[in-house]
């Protein structure tokens, strides 16, 4: 990484939602910085960890496994050999890594030939409720459960069909106080519910699309599930489901109209992107996109009532192909489409919040080809900060890495080396942090075709 000028903001105050949103501790010291926002700053790393044992084809999860306070690094790289569009992966390799790049511990043998355009079944959970998390992970028809701090293998649990791997995702299916129940499917038709001894709760069978999403609908204490276009019950029946065209890539739940008192929306990306209430009323349909890959809220305009919804469109699948970001407002009102000048379609966008002290929350776009540089956009989407070229084809994940009550961003190449970014310019990945972490749902559950919920403020 070449040398360059490094923006650097002064210390983030986050509200008590945005940290419980990202799994943040609440900092304590004085508010927005005065003067604008930057314009196009450019990043540079506070730390650089080689990451290349985790092998390629890998993905990136976060979370506390040694109880030091800091985040470290899984790397599950999946096994290969066949077309994903059409299965499921198992997991091949876990590499676990602190964020001063030391290796804790890897279970597998990565290989030189794994690749993966779809989810990985592999999630970071204290699933015993011991305060030491857990790492998940589907190998050889089986859900293995590894001690997070030395890799050692606890548990089992059978998985109920040859596909039944698609991704993992667990709720709280009986209203207990710790959820426990494991959420399997297969690529795009069926899910089960799992306990913890392999025991099928239910069965469903429909369009369930990519990964799904937990949330207490009604509020009785267990989890309704949102799987596709469908809303299913905690026993598996179907609550309502959603008239709508092919296949859901992202599924979000929120309080997208700024009104606690109607209860939170659902918002669903597939063909376009659509937001129901809880009771299965559409409330608005956005369809100038042909296909809404990502689509997520965020606060990105404070000025504005509710929360916007971001989003990329894929256009065109072809070669060179074509795809394009979006911004609509609470009730799905255009307020941005790019028209993208350079041609690529492998795009990735989500909501970045508590990077900076700036009100508002942040769009994160990457891998977006063409010679773009990967970016961080405000409401207006102009771009506020924007990463260095070398990776232009990184993958991205965030969160607040160091317990500093402030987010990092983290971009890794494929197979080599994992930059820290932050707007703190005192930040120090050796330093500990606060003690052992609760890992925050939206770490929990989290895949390749995320799904996830913002607080109701």
């Amino acid at each position: 990484m070449h040398n360059v000028s490094r923006f650097a903001a002064s210390v983030s105050v986050l509200s008590a939602s945005a940290c419980l949103w990202s799994g943040c501790s609440l900092s304590q010291d004085a508010g927005v910085p005065a003067g604008p926002p930057p314009e196009n700053a450019l990043l540079d790393p506070i730390a650089t960890i080689d990451i290349s044992r985790g092998g390629v084809g890998s993905r990136m999860w976060l979370g506390d496994l040694t109880g030091d306070g800091r985040y470290e690094f899984v790397m599950a790289q999946p096994d290969g050999g066949f077309n994903d569009a059409y299965f499921p992966h198992s997991v091949q390799a876990l590499t676990a890594f602190d964020l001063e790049g030391n290796v804790l511990w890897q279970v597998g043998e990565p290989t030189e030939t794994a690749r993966s355009g779809s989810d990985i079944p592999c999630q970071l959970y204290d699933l015993d409720n011991d305060g030491q998390l857990e790492v998940l992970a589907a190998m050889n028809d089986e859900v293995r459960v590894y001690n997070g701090s030395n890799g050692e293998l606890e548990a089992t649990v059978p998985l109920p069909a040859e596909h039944a791997h698609d991704c993992i995702l667990i709720a709280n299916l009986d209203g207990d106080d710790h959820p426990d129940q494991l959420v399997v499917k297969d690529r795009y038709r069926k899910v089960w519910a799992l306990d913890t001894d392999g025991t099928v709760r239910f069965t469903f069978e429909g369009n369930v699309g990519h990964f799904g999403w937990n949330y207490d609908l009604d509020g009785d204490g267990k989890d309704e599930l949102i799987f596709g276009y469908h809303v299913l019950n905690p026993d598996g029946t179907q609550k309502w489901s959603m008239d709508l065209e092919g296949h859901a890539d992202a599924i979000w739940v929120a309080d997208v109209d700024g009104d606690p008192s109607n209860g939170v929306e659902i918002l669903v990306g597939g063909d376009g992107s659509y937001l129901y209430n809880a009771d299965g009323d559409q409330l608005w349909a956005y369809e100038d996109t042909v296909e809404s890959q990502n689509a997520f809220p965020g606060n990105f305009r404070p000025d504005l009532p509710g929360l916007e919804v971001g989003g990329l469109d894929r256009i065109d699948r072809g070669d060179p192909g074509l795809d394009g970001l979006f911004l609509v407002d609470a009730k799905g009102r255009q307020l941005y489409k790019e028209e993208r000048t350079v041609p690529g379609w492998a795009s990735i966008a989500t909501v970045v919040r508590g990077f900076d002290a700036y009100p508002g929350d942040l769009f994160l776009a990457y891998r977006r080809g063409g010679g773009l540089e990967p970016g961080l956009y405000d409401g207006k989407m102009d771009r506020r900060y924007r990463f260095p070229g070398e990776l232009e084809w990184a993958h991205f994940m965030w969160g607040d890495l160091l317990n500093d009550g402030r987010s990092e961003v983290v971009a890794y190449t494929d197979g080599g080396q994992a930059y820290i970014f932050s707007t703190d310019a005192n930040a120090d990945v050796k330093k500990h942090g606060h003690g052992g972490r609760t890992q925050p749902k939206r770490l929990y559950n989290w895949t390749r075709y995320w799904g996830s919920e913002t607080p109701v403020e």
